[in-house]
């Protein structure tokens, strides 16, 4: 059976690409106002405001698949995780949130942030009982 599990997602994040896109953006709106230049800001952001809400983890059978918008689906077997611990490392990673979890796995490792952590950890342990889990 398939679960979908939300990326959580922190308000820092959307004040981070706001601010960083509309600050720059002020003096060129206000000095040299552009209607081009408006939407093209304005499509940027419904962009990166759409694209955290369409980071998902789904478990699959035995099957770990995370899909982050733009990029490629990364496929894990779940009996290849060997570590699953919490981190609050800012890494570029399939995560909208600090509150991230850090999947060790034979070939790597990769950092998300479910909303239900629990409930994905749980999902998890039910199918690979193996699995370490080092959460605070």
């Amino acid at each position: 059976m398939e679960k979908k599990y939300n990326s959580k997602v922190d308000l820092w994040l959307y004040l981070f690409i706001y601010i960083s896109i509309i600050l720059p953006a002020i003096p060129i709106l206000l000095i040299d106002f552009n209607w081009i230049v408006t939407i093209f800001l304005f499509v940027i952001l419904a962009a990166l405001t759409l694209y955290p809400l369409g980071i998902k983890y789904t478990i699959n059978g035995k099957v770990l698949s995370i899909h982050c918008p733009f990029f490629s689906t990364q496929v894990i077997d779940i009996f290849d995780i060997l570590l699953i611990e919490s981190t609050h490392t800012l890494d570029s990673s399939p995560a909208a949130s600090i509150d991230r979890l850090k999947l060790t796995y034979k070939h790597g490792c990769v950092i998300i942030s479910p909303k239900k952590k629990k409930d994905f950890v749980n999902h998890i342990l039910s199918i690979n009982s193996k699995v370490h889990i080092k959460i605070n």
